[in-house]
Parts: structure tokens; C-alpha cells; sequence
């Protein structure tokens, strides 16, 4: 069972998907809202997978996150944001998407970076606000 460590400030959002990755069969190792519960949370569950909200509270960046997660782990990262328009490709992260989204497609997107890793393509249908950003993945 893969685990995910959700990043985000919004207690709301990031327990609705929760709630969403553990009945798509995910583990969620933890929940956090800033740089440092992610780091800690990362150091001690060590996770596949993470969704990061690129704005967090106390003013922290989620590719900030993401940049101190990769040193400690090699997380597949999948970055949240309300702006669809960013380049993001320098930092660190594997995929985007762009809010509104469907909880359901945060699963998805996961497999299909999973796939893109170990087959270098997938037959998954990408989800209507993903798209990866990683080189190597694309």
C-alpha cells in the first residue's frame, strides 16, 4: 500500500483528501500544514508519494517543501495550486493540479506518475486538472 504525506493548511481540504486516498487504497503517514511538520512527517514515515499546496500557512512555499523533501527522500510529488499558469518544472516537483479538482483524481494522478516512473508511459486517462511537469516523466 503506497503512503502519502499531504501538505496543506486547510484542515478541511487536506482531510477530505484523506478521507479520498485511504478508500483509493492509499496510506496517509501524515498531515501537514508547513515546511517543518512536512520535513518531520517525511524524516519519520518515509512516503511515496505527496501532495503539496504551493501556498502554506506562516508564509512557507510548497517548493520549498517539495526542495527539502527530495533531499531526504524520493518522494513522487504532485504540487496543488489555484494557478494552472505556473512553470514549476525547477522545483522538484512531478505533476500539477489546478483547484477546482476532483479528491478522486489525486489517486489517479499518483498512478500515473507511478506508471510514467517504471514504464515510461501509461494508458491511464489524465484527469481534467493534471498535467506532469518532470522532465523525466513527460
Amino acid at each position: 500500500m503506497p503512503h502519502v504525506l499531504i501538505v496543506e493548511d486547510d484542515l478541511s481540504i487536506a482531510f477530505l483528501l484523506e478521507e479520498q486516498l485511504e478508500a483509493d487504497g492509499y496510506q496517509v503517514t501524515g498531515v501537514a500544514r508547513s515546511l517543518k511538520e512536512a520535513v518531520a512527517s517525511a524524516e519519520e514515515h518515509d512516503p511515496d508519494f505527496a501532495v503539496i499546496d504551493l501556498h502554506l500557512a506562516g508564509g512557507d512555499l510548497g517548493t520549498d517543501v517539495a526542495r527539502s523533501l527530495r533531499e531526504i527522500t524520493s518522494v513522487g510529488i504532485i504540487f496543488s495550486t489555484g494557478n494552472n499558469d505556473q512553470d514549476l518544472t525547477a522545483f522538484g516537483g512531478d505533476a500539477l493540479m489546478s483547484k477546482p479538482y476532483r479528491m478522486s483524481d489525486v489517486g489517479r494522478g499518483f498512478k500515473i506518475m507511478g506508471e510514467m516512473a517504471q514504464l515510461g508511459h501509461t494508458e491511464l486517462s489524465y484527469p481534467r486538472n493534471f498535467r506532469l511537469i518532470a522532465p523525466a516523466l513527460s
